[in-house]
């Protein structure tokens, strides 16, 4: 009876261990996949990119993606033209919450916080006289982002020492940025071109791209661009007078070799309900390969009225990275 129940106290020590031993065991695992998994998303170009900083103040006096003459100038900027953008001051902050969905795959919850002051630059022009407006608001932007991750069997996987230990991403959904009071609110984008079929999207953190799905043009593809916004800001600024613009909506589409954002402006064309319609063309002229793409609404408050307070910065921007081909 002695031996058997030794016999028993020992087995049941080391199930004790060998459960203590795989918990510990998963607990690593799973601080290495987060690790894997972060090293995954930081290697990607297309998740982090997100065109909004204008580096330098010289770079949002210039709109030509083929300006190639040396530093812009005040003097670019025809008289009764506004120039504005965003200088980045601060370190950018970046958040990644991951959710297992299963032993093999996740889905990663990216948020960037980008901080530093939008600038406006106007042209007065007083008979031969000549002068510039230029004044300045705190800007805080924010960026949310979904990743869908996969992993392959990294225990068969040649690259064993690759440090994303199998995690790749499968897709990555459109990114949502936005302002501190979220008073600006991009509702509806349509994208249309002959051979394309017509994209709608209302929600861009459940619009995925990647692999196949991803947006594709041919070169010299010509592009209409439909953008809804709903403006909350408390006192809406109307303009142009003829329209009921009250907002500012631009695409981003790649920048020139000095790094020079390309930009195409869209107009307003209607009003639905409470919100606005804007639509534009573009020209997919980039090279080959992948680029990418911002949606940038600014409320007209924070362009036109230099009062921070009462007009603070109010923007919200959508973002995807697209490809271009030769056919």
């Amino acid at each position: 009876m002695y031996k058997s129940l030794m016999f028993l106290a020992a087995l049941s020590l080391l199930f004790i261990w060998n459960c203590e031993q795989s918990t510990g065991n998963l607990t690593d695992q799973e601080s290495l996949n987060t690790e894997a998994i972060q090293s995954a998303i930081e290697d990607s170009l297309d998740i982090y990119f997100d065109v909004l900083d204008d580096v330098s103040e010289d770079n949002i006096l210039n709109d030509e993606p083929n300006w190639l003459e040396g530093t812009a100038s005040l003097s670019k900027v025809l008289c009764d033209e506004y120039r504005f953008g965003r200088i980045r001051t601060r370190a950018t902050e970046r958040k990644i919450d991951i959710v297992y969905d299963s032993d093999s795959t996740a889905t990663a919850f990216v948020h960037t916080k980008m901080g530093g002051y939008f600038l406006v630059v106007k042209c007065e022009q007083d008979g031969d006289s000549t002068s510039y407006l230029r004044y300045q608001k705190p800007m805080v932007h924010e960026i949310d982002r979904v990743v869908k991750l996969v992993k392959i069997n990294y225990l068969t996987d040649a690259r064993q020492n690759d440090r994303r230990r199998g995690w790749r991403i499968r897709a990555i959904s459109l990114a949502d940025g936005y302002s501190l009071d979220k008073n600006i609110v991009i509702e509806k984008l349509s994208i249309m071109a002959v051979g394309i079929d017509t994209v709608e999207i209302d929600d861009p953190l459940n619009y995925f791209v990647g692999g196949f799905n991803i947006f594709r043009f041919p070169r010299l593809t010509d592009v209409i661009l439909r953008v809804q916004v709903k403006n909350n800001t408390p006192t809406p600024v109307i303009y142009p007078e003829e329209t009921e613009a009250t907002e500012h909506v631009r695409l981003h589409y790649g920048r020139n070799i000095r790094g020079h954002f390309a930009r195409t402006n869209l107009n307003w064309v209607e009003k639905v309900g409470d919100s606005n319609v804007y639509e534009g063309r573009w020209t997919v002229r980039q090279f080959m390969g992948m680029h990418h793409i911002v949606f940038d609404v600014i409320d007209n408050g924070t362009i036109l009225q230099e009062d921070a307070d009462a007009y603070p910065y109010e923007s919200n921007t959508w973002s995807a990275p697209y490809r271009v081909s030769l056919y």
